[in-house]
Order: C-alpha cells, then structure tokens, then sequence
C-alpha cells in the first residue's frame, strides 16, 4: 500500500514539473519573440464567449420584412402582392352535383352547425353625418367559425355573399359579427375578409 501511494505521488510530481517545464518554455519562447501560435486551443475559443456561449455574426438572426406581424394589412398585403396564388381556392357550385350538393345546401348546412348564427341590417352611423344611420348587412358568425381555417372562412363569407348577391345590392362590405358577444370582429368586402 506504501509502495502505490508513493507511485502516485511520484506520478503527481512528474506531472507537475512537466507542466511548469513546458511553461517555462513558453515564457522563454515568447520573450525571445520566436513563440508559435497554437492552433488548436485558439480554434477552441473562436466564435466563442468568455463564458462559453456560441458567438453568431449579426445575419443569421435579421429577419425579412414580411416575417414581422402588420396588423390590419397583413391578409391585405399578401392578397395585392401575390393575387396569383388564390386562383383556383375558390368554391364554385356549378362545379358541384346539383341533385345532391347546391350553395343553398351547403349554406344550410352552415347555420345548422353554427358556423353562421344570423344575418340582418343594422345601422352604423356616417362619418360625415353622425345623425344618420346607414344600413350595413351584419352576419353573425357561431363557434364554428373559429374552428375553420381562414381559407375556409374565406370562402364560406364568399359563398354567402355570391348567394345572397349583397355587393350586387349597392352593399361595400359585410360586418363580422361574434354571436354572443355581438362585438364587431371584421368585415368582407369584394377584396377579402379582414379580421381584428
């Protein structure tokens, strides 16, 4: 036992005078001017913090302009930049079976399964004269509503404008309304559907 703890020792010693050799070299080496670089443990820190995080240069974190939210412009926006990518998104009914699927059937089956809750006129006041109330269509969207994507949002407000032919009627938009709260969340116009 005397024997193992002496090697260990010994090993300790060693270990310790060719540390402070080798560091007595580099001291000598570096003020003779003839030190040379070590690669390896500079690479070990490039990029790198004090405390060890990854240093990143500035690019790999600026984001395009069109990753930033634009509230109230952002369905805007995309609908004028890139008009090409809603063509053929839409429903067209004539397209479907007439004996088994029509608009009428389909717009049925949205007031059956709440995804919309009423339609009627109501009034909203002018801009330029507050005394007197326009008539704006209203539709009342239920819970369903939200379960849809805004493609299918999109093109049930459509369907429903096409049947009932509201823009046709001197109507510029219809505003979205929630069926419980009966808060105003958006609009559709003929250019799309704007939500708050």
């Amino acid at each position: 036992m005397k024997n193992l703890s002496g090697l260990r020792f010994a090993a300790a010693l060693a270990t310790g005078a060719m540390a402070a050799f080798a560091f007595a070299a580099d001291v000598q080496a570096a003020q003779s001017g003839q030190a040379q670089r070590n690669i390896t443990t500079e690479q070990r820190t490039a990029g790198r913090s004090p405390d060890g995080l990854s240093l990143y240069p500035n690019w790999v974190f600026q984001r395009p302009e069109h990753y930033e939210f634009l509230p109230m412009t952002s369905n805007h926006d995309v609908h004028n930049q890139h008009p090409q990518q809603w063509d053929g998104q839409d429903w067209d009914p004539a397209a479907w079976d007439g004996q088994k699927w029509t608009a009428e059937t389909a717009l049925q089956g949205f007031y059956k399964n709440h995804t919309f809750h009423k339609q009627y006129l109501g009034g909203a006041k002018r801009m330029n004269n507050p005394n007197v109330q326009a008539q704006i269509p209203v539709l009342e969207v239920g819970p369903t509503f939200y379960k849809l994507s805004d493609l299918d949002q999109r093109r049930a407000l459509k369907l429903l404008s096409e049947y009932t032919g509201v823009f046709e009627k001197g109507f510029t938009q219809i505003d979205l309304r929630d069926w419980k709260t009966r808060d105003s969340i958006g609009h559709f116009t003929q250019k799309g559907m704007f939500l708050y």
